[in-house]
C-alpha cells in the first residue's frame, strides 16, 4: 500500500512526460520488431514476432502479484475486440518488487488463474517467459522499444530488483508499448492507462494500415 501511495504521489508532484510517450525512429535505422524472439511462458517454444507481420502488436510487461494485474481482464476484453488485427504479448518480468515470483510457466499461469485476476482466468493472448526489461541483462528487444520512444515518468520507485537506472527504463509493471503494422512502435504508455484506454490508437493503426491498403490500387491505376 505504502508503494502504491509513493507511486501515485510522484504522479502528482513529479512533471512526468505525460502518462504517453511518442515513439520516433529514424529512417537510418531498419531494426524492427519482427527482428526478435522471445520464449514461451513454459519454454516448449519460441515467439517470433516476424510470424507477426501486418499486425498491430502490443507489448505488455506483466506480473501475477501486481496492484495493476487487474488490467489483465482489460487487456483480455483488447484482444477479443480486435481479434487477428491486434496481438498482446504479455512479458512476465520479476524487476519490479518481486512481483512475479512464479518460478516457471506453469506457477504464473496457476497465480493468473487461481490468485489475481483468479476465478479461473486464462489470458487470451500468449505470454513470454520470464524476461529482463532492463538492466544489464535486458533483453534486446526491450532495449530496442525503448530506445526510441518517451519515457512516461522521470521517478524511479522504490522496490526496483536491478541496478543501473537509465532514463528510457521501463518504469513498472504493466507499461505498454504500441507497435504498428510495419513493426515499430508508436506510443508508449504509464501503467496507469488502462487497456480500454487504448482503443483509440489501436483502432487508429489498424484502420490506417487498411485505407493505405486501400488507397493502394487507386494509385496504381494513375500510374499504368
Amino acid at each position: 500500500m505504502l508503494l502504491q501511495v509513493v507511486f501515485l504521489l510522484g504522479l502528482v508532484a513529479s512533471p512526468i512526460l505525460g502518462l504517453i510517450g511518442k515513439c520516433s525512429q529514424p529512417m537510418s535505422d531498419s531494426t524492427t520488431i519482427y527482428d526478435f524472439s522471445l520464449p514461451n511462458i513454459f519454454k516448449t517454444g519460441t515467439i517470433n514476432f516476424a510470424d507477426l507481420r501486418g499486425k498491430v502488436i502490443l507489448v505488455v510487461n506483466v506480473a501475477t502479484y501486481c496492484d495493476h494485474t487487474p488490467q489483465f481482464l482489460g487487456l483480455n476484453a483488447l484482444q477479443k475486440e480486435f481479434g487477428s488485427d491486434l496481438q498482446i504479448i504479455a512479458v512476465p518480468t520479476d524487476q519490479f518488487h518481486y512481483e512475479e515470483p512464479g518460478a516457471n510457466g506453469t506457477e504464473i499461469m496457476n497465480g493468473l488463474k487461481y490468485v489475481r485476476p483468479g476465478n479461473g482466468f486464462i489470458p487470451a493472448f500468449p505470454l513470454t517467459a520470464k524476461t529482463e526489461v532492463n538492466g544489464i541483462h535486458e533483453h534486446k528487444m526491450f532495449t530496442y522499444l525503448k530506445k526510441y520512444c518517451e519515457p512516461t515518468d522521470e521517478l524511479f520507485y522504490p522496490g526496483l530488483t536491478y541496478q543501473g537506472n537509465k532514463v528510457h527504463d521501463i518504469r513498472w509493471n504493466f507499461e505498454k508499448i504500441l507497435i504498428d503494422r510495419t513493426g515499430k512502435p508508436v506510443k508508449r504508455y504509464n501503467v496507469y492507462v488502462l487497456p480500454a484506454d487504448l482503443r483509440d490508437d489501436i483502432r487508429a493503426q489498424i484502420q490506417g494500415a487498411e485505407q493505405h491498403e486501400h488507397k493502394l490500387p487507386v494509385l496504381g491505376s494513375f500510374i499504368g
